[in-house]
């Protein structure tokens, strides 16, 4: 047997034989996952983000440079006395700053958001004739877009003569 005749029964047992004796089935196969590719295109939804409703609502109250006590006594507390009775709540979370306040509202899992967008909006705009002049209210169902599914952070840590490092 010849280095000739080794070599080509080694190439013919392998992946290569195998490939070379069924080769109108790995075509069938390659045109056929080609096919099913063209067809996914057009089938499956597409979007920067995946379809996904958080079931949280954001209520900010801005009102100029009125002092924290002001804005938790005159604002805080009556907006959260009136969106308590929003049905599927679960917790409020709010943060009073000078000037502004804002209320994190978490809705149970099956609760339905437009629904409860809706009574909360209701419920707020209910309240604006008992709260201070000139409260301006921002009412918004939290996105996708707000909570990002991955982060990176980068950092430098740069060596040198005047580093502390070593």
């Amino acid at each position: 047997m010849s280095n000739g005749e080794s070599f080509e029964s080694f190439y013919m047992s392998g992946v290569a034989g195998f490939a070379l004796r069924h080769s109108k089935a790995i075509l069938l196969m390659i045109l056929g996952l080609c096919v099913w590719g063209i067809i996914s295109i057009f089938i499956l939804p597409s979007g920067i983000y995946p379809d996904v409703a958080f079931p949280r609502i954001v209520v900010i109250a801005e009102r100029g440079e009125d002092s924290v006590e002001n804005m938790m006594i005159g604002v805080t507390r009556p907006m959260e006395e009136a969106i308590n009775a929003v049905p599927g709540l679960v917790r409020v979370r709010s943060k009073t700053i000078r000037g502004a306040c804002e209320m994190s509202l978490d809705f149970s899992e099956k609760t339905d958001m437009r629904e409860a967008l809706s009574q909360t909006r209701a419920r707020i705009a209910s309240l604006l004739p008992e709260l201070p002049a000139g409260i301006s209210t921002t009412i918004e169902q939290q996105t996708p877009s707000v909570f990002p599914v991955i982060s990176f952070n980068v950092v430098w840590l740069e060596m040198g003569p005047t580093s502390n490092n070593g």
